[in-house]
């Protein structure tokens, strides 16, 4: 049946619904109005309601067999009235007389009424009961009878206005989320899934409503992943949680994908707490990065076999050409210009050696000549070849560890890392600089936090005892993105002619055909530091059984962790969580001010140096200005001697060098918390870098 509708003017058009006896009956009505009409001995009753779009539905009836519309006399009276309406003989009334229910069949005389309203007053529809006699008035139990029906069918009425609109809100919010590309699921506040949107079960291949109430690591993830699965849902269920869970989740049908889920907490009306987790599909992304990184391997490849091709055509002409001349019978040589092609072709022979050793220290397949030996003594040996090579404009210093343990490399190939990182740092610094080389002890636990550019997490230096050679430059630092690409042949940042490309990746070759690791940490016009870890080698009476490992110091204080690289701020704050300390975190410096000051106890600032816009020392200062008595920690991939020279802070400011390992930050906290108070502010840092 078709309902009334509206004019856009607000008028009421012209009745365009007919209800007769054989329109149906809605259960939930049917017993209100056939109770009604019986109490009231009348052959008609009926509850109109008023649609959500503004227009009229019949609920239910019985006896109506004439026509009800928009222009019905009877409801706009209700419409209007204050609450019930009664008509003896609806003849003798001006405003009914001329309804077609009482001009015609059922030829209505008597009508008693209800309007229904809802809490707010608004009209929501209208009980009615009527017969075609006349009557004076309701008897006293039939009117009381007849106000319960009507506050009756007003209940019904609203509650199944309710529960209307919330189906209409769920469809519609299902709706949406159908249409969302990414996968939506949505949690209750017992981790139970409540909703998988249609990319979700597209790609896990089950319903919302066969899962519902299951728990998503028990349904979606091995055994391996489920438990660190359950500790993020929960802890992101208690808002504990930023960053994302990444891991592979096994479908209904046994395909495998890698999943990125981000969490959101969110509370109903009605104070339900829900947490939805918006997940992304990286398997074909994932595959994509392996097809690009093996196309970037084959480019590298073909970059190295174009410049090899290149350098040694160069070579093979120098040679082949001095030697046709030798060769040719009518030339007759002078003995100096003949010793001088025979020095000529022994140059470019030696040139095209070194060639080859530099490809073969690459391709880790060089054949070495490795000794026990101290890098103090390379390095010591090395100082004035390599203050002729970096020339006048940069100043060479050394910082080198008397107590230097020995490690077994070949000397030569020790010293051409020395050279070719020297030559980098030098054309980095084409105005001038400082050039600083250091050595010292460490000792890697497996768990020391390594970072590769200013934010890639790299690989766990295997836990043992390591030699470490720094190499530091003034420099104008690395992006990130050339950072990526720093140990690759032939990759250069330089001008066409000035550079072959192959100077840190043959660093790269010698370093891991020796058993070391190299790490690089650089900041755009702030310099560069390359770090090269060599196995620590022990003789017979320096093995000493090592010391019982003590527990690292906890604390209880609240510590604001100050770090603009996501990886390296979520790690370091889990390790301080680790030791019971309070973390707050900023990764921007106006974010860190903000928090500052809502929070004013907070014990300790832990800050990398270099930050976007201004650098770690301005920002402690600026912070000291709101709580004068924090304490300063300062991390940074730079060695603690690099950050004094270059002016980034003051000699005996608190530092701690990454990589570090968990007890060496808790220790160094712990030691900052427990010492004397700082001064209350730091001296203003010099002017920032262009």
């Amino acid at each position: 049946m078709k309902p009334f509708e509206r004019t856009k003017a607000g008028r009421r058009a012209q009745p365009s619904l007919r209800l007769a006896p054989e329109a149906p009956a809605d259960p939930r009505w049917e017993n209100v109005v056939r109770l009604a009409a019986r109490l009231c001995a009348t052959p008609i009753a009926a509850v109109v309601s008023l649609a959500e779009d503004g227009r009229y539905r019949l609920e239910a009836h019985v006896g109506l067999t004439g026509k009800l519309s928009w222009q019905d006399s009877f409801l706009s009276a209700l419409e209007s009235s204050s609450g019930a309406l009664f008509i003896p003989d609806a003849r003798q009334h001006a405003l009914h007389r001329d309804n077609p229910l009482v001009c015609g069949a059922p030829a209505i005389r008597f009508f008693a009424g209800w309007a229904l309203r809802d809490r707010r007053q608004r009209f929501m529809g209208a009980f009615f009961v009527a017969s075609p006699e006349e009557r004076a008035h309701c008897a006293a139990d039939e009117l009381s009878a007849l106000e319960l029906l009507a506050a009756i069918a007003r209940d019904q009425l609203l509650e199944q206005l309710h529960e209307e609109r919330l189906t209409q809100e769920r469809d519609l919010a299902s709706g949406l989320l159908n249409q969302v590309r990414s996968l939506v699921m949505v949690l209750d506040a017992h981790c139970g899934i409540d909703l998988l949107n249609h990319a979700a079960e597209q790609a896990l291949g089950y319903t919302s409503s066969e899962v519902r109430g299951e728990r998503p690591w028990k349904v979606f993830c091995s055994a391996e992943q489920a438990g660190a699965a359950e500790e993020w849902f929960q802890r992101a269920l208690h808002g504990g949680l930023e960053q994302e869970l990444e891991g592979v989740w096994l479908s209904r049908h046994g395909e495998h994908h890698l999943l990125a889920w981000t969490p959101q907490l969110f509370t109903s009306p009605q104070g339900r707490q829900f947490l939805v987790c918006t997940g992304i599909d990286q398997t074909e992304r994932r595959q994509l990065e392996m097809q690009l990184r093996g196309a970037q391997r084959m480019e590298a490849i073909g970059r190295l076999a174009g410049g090899v091709a290149h350098d040694f055509n160069n070579l093979l002409t120098i040679i082949t050409g001095y030697s046709d001349l030798l060769l040719e019978p009518d030339n007759e040589f002078d003995p100096q210009q003949f010793t001088a092609s025979v020095r000529e072709i022994k140059a470019a022979a030696e040139r095209a050696a070194n060639l080859t050793r530099q490809l073969l220290a690459f391709s880790r397949q060089q054949v070495l000549a490795p000794r026990v030996l101290n890098l103090n003594d390379q390095v010591a040996g090395a100082v004035s070849m390599l203050r002729r090579l970096i020339g006048e404009d940069v100043e060479l210093s050394t910082a080198l560890d008397a107590g230097l343990g020995q490690v077994k490399a070949d000397p030569g190939q020790i010293e051409q890392v020395l050279m070719n990182l020297a030559v980098n740092a030098r054309d980095a610094m084409p105005q001038g600089g400082r050039l600083m080389i250091e050595t010292c002890n460490v000792e890697m636990d497996g768990s020391t936090l390594i970072t590769v550019g200013p934010a890639i997490p790299g690989p766990t230096i295997p836990p043992g005892a390591y030699v470490l050679l720094a190499v530091s430059d003034t420099g104008h630092g690395m992006s990130r993105d050339v950072q990526n690409h720093i140990f690759e042949p032939f990759f250069t940042t330089k001008e066409k002619g000035q550079g072959t490309g192959l100077g840190l990746s043959t660093v790269y070759g010698i370093v891991k055909q020796s058993g070391g690791f190299i790490l690089v940490y650089s900041e755009v016009n702030c310099g560069t530091t390359f770090k090269v870890y060599l196995p620590r080698i022990f003789s017979p009476r320096e093995i000493v059984t090592p010391a019982p490992k003590v527990a690292a110091p906890r604390g209880q204080e609240t510590v604001l962790l100050l770090e603009d690289e996501f990886h390296v701020r979520a790690v370091i704050r889990q390790i301080l969580q680790r030791f019971g300390y309070s973390v707050l975190e900023a990764p921007q410096p106006e974010h860190a001010l903000e928090v500052c000051r809502k929070n004013p106890n907070i014990a300790l600032l832990v800050s990398d140096v270099i930050m976007p816009r201004v650098n770690g020392r301005e920002m402690a200062r600026r912070m000291r200005e709101l709580q004068p008595h924090l304490r300063v920690l300062f991390i940074s991939g730079y060695t603690d001697r690099a950050v004094v020279e270059n002016g980034l802070l003051e000699a005996g400011t608190s530092f701690l060098q990454k990589p570090f390992s968990p007890e060496a930050l808790a220790r160094k906290v712990r030691e900052i918390l427990d010492a004397a108070p700082q001064p209350s502010a730091l001296t203003p840092a010099p002017p920032e870098r262009p």
